[in-house]
């Protein structure tokens, strides 16, 4: 691990040089359980991983999981255990795994959100258990890169998103899908997100018993949802379909 103080901001680089494995572990029981960085890489050309448990709290201004030629991973375990990041790259050019679990929770309140961001990467993300991954103000790619509006973009790598049971994705602006993307979306599983757009068909699974919260949906035409599909954010917004867009006028089927 390395730490450069540039601009009076501090940076950490975990995994830094090829064949380096680096370990940064945040844990709220020890002295170290609140870390505080402008930027935060974690496997630049090594193998990098944070950990962060038992309510530790890592707030940075930037973070890439993976950046290239290389493998990270980052967990986020435990209640009240929180990684705060402006921006968050999940396989930026390299590979990138991200789990957030047992009431952990994963904010990126900035401009910048992307699993699997530029072509040759791969990212895998879980959220299970009531983990909480949420964007409040961009929106996020899956495959590829997305505009903060949920606009324009383009196909990058390869990106993958579980919610498992109890876990819960809520993106602020578009859930952006694109050729190579893959969303789980398993039993118990929640996804809210203003709107939920598929490029090529790329694929989104759902089972039954999870939950759907979206006002727009693109890309879904005669598509199946299984599970429960409420057009509008939340349960106690419901809203008719003349609200909002489900496709092109073509079927929607959703089996609970």
């Amino acid at each position: 691990m390395t730490l450069d103080a540039l601009d009076g901001f501090v940076k950490s680089f975990i995994g830094e040089v090829p064949g380096s494995v680096g370990l940064v572990a945040v844990d709220g029981t020890r002295s170290t359980s609140t870390l505080t960085l402008e930027g935060l890489a974690i496997g630049i050309s090594g193998q990098g991983t944070l950990r962060v448990t038992n309510g530790g709290i890592v707030n940075s201004t930037y973070g890439t999981v993976g950046f290239a030629d290389s493998i990270g991973e980052a967990t986020v375990d435990g209640a009240n255990s929180t990684w705060t990041t402006l921006t968050l790259n999940v396989g930026l050019y390299g590979q990138g795994t991200l789990n957030v679990r047992n009431d952990g929770h994963v904010q990126v309140p900035g401009d910048e959100a992307g699993m699997g961001v530029f072509s040759d990467s791969m990212a895998a993300a879980t959220v299970e258990s009531g983990g909480l991954f949420e964007t409040t103000t961009t929106s996020l790619a899956v495959g590829g890169t997305v505009n903060p509006d949920g606009s324009g973009g383009s196909a990058g790598g390869t990106g993958t998103l579980t919610i498992n049971s109890d876990g819960n994705v809520t993106v602020a602006r578009n859930l952006k899908l694109w050729d190579a993307g893959t969303v789980h979306l398993n039993a118990g599983g929640l996804l809210v997100a203003d709107t939920i757009e598929r490029v090529n068909n790329a694929n989104f699974n759902t089972q039954a018993g999870s939950k759907v919260f979206v006002n727009n949906l693109v890309g879904f035409d005669n598509f199946t949802f299984n599970g429960s599909l409420t057009l509008g954010q939340s349960s106690s917004a419901l809203a008719t379909s003349s609200s909002h867009a489900v496709g092109a006028g073509q079927p929607l089927h959703v089996r609970v």
